[in-house]
């Protein structure tokens, strides 16, 4: 049996498919080539993860500290500020969802308003931030401890219900300190939080010569 060159096979068949056939055809093939052109479009945050993981590994190091990032994330790095925005395009292949983290070394930092509550302790400022919640009128906002690179944090999570279903984690988390980590936030699901956590559990002093 002789065999046709593999160029000439797809023509064959093409020229073998009624004229009807061959017009519905070119309709799927375009509306996938506009699917993947419209999902490549909004997959930007994906490719430029990429390219910073490809460049960078899957570590950041900031203040003698080594954390390592989530392979979605791409990581904001500043001299005191470690920052992290991230909105899933369509052609990430998990569930992952809308979440943001923010680390500072700067005492009055802006963000998350900080500079409004200078002369205040961590705890202080937590229950500043409480207070804040309750007036705009959020539900159940918790206050708590944690203990995050070997220092301790005052925290504050709202878990409105009418936002968040019951027993959900994550929400949105300001957790205060008194130096040399003056701020770390947190907004995002479940999932988010848990790639968040895995940042501080899994993170490393850098050991230097005088170590």
């Amino acid at each position: 049996m002789e065999l046709w060159p593999i160029w000439r096979r797809p023509g064959d068949w093409w020229r073998a498919q009624p004229k009807s056939i061959r017009s519905w055809n070119l309709v799927a093939t375009a509306l996938v080539l506009i699917l993947l052109t419209g999902g490549l479009a909004k997959s930007g945050r994906e490719i430029k993860a990429i390219r910073w993981h490809h460049r960078n590994g899957d570590r950041v190091a900031l203040h003698g500290i080594s954390f390592p990032i989530y392979f979605w994330y791409t990581p904001y790095v500043d001299e005191d500020v470690l920052d992290i925005s991230d909105d899933p395009g369509p052609l990430r292949p998990t569930d992952d969802h809308f979440t943001f983290m923010h680390i500072s070394w700067i005492k009055d930092d802006r963000y998350d308003g900080l500079d409004r509550l200078r002369g205040l302790s961590a705890a202080e400022r937590a229950q500043k931030k409480a207070t804040s919640f309750g007036e705009s009128g959020y539900q159940n906002v918790q206050i708590f401890s944690r203990r995050y690179l070997d220092q301790d944090f005052a925290c504050v999570r709202e878990l409105d219900p009418r936002f968040h279903r019951s027993g959900e984690q994550g929400g949105s988390i300001s957790c205060y300190g008194d130096g040399p980590v003056y701020l770390i936030c947190f907004g995002g699901d479940g999932r988010g939080q848990d790639h968040f956590e895995q940042m501080f559990t899994n993170a490393q002093k850098i050991r230097t010569a005088s170590n």
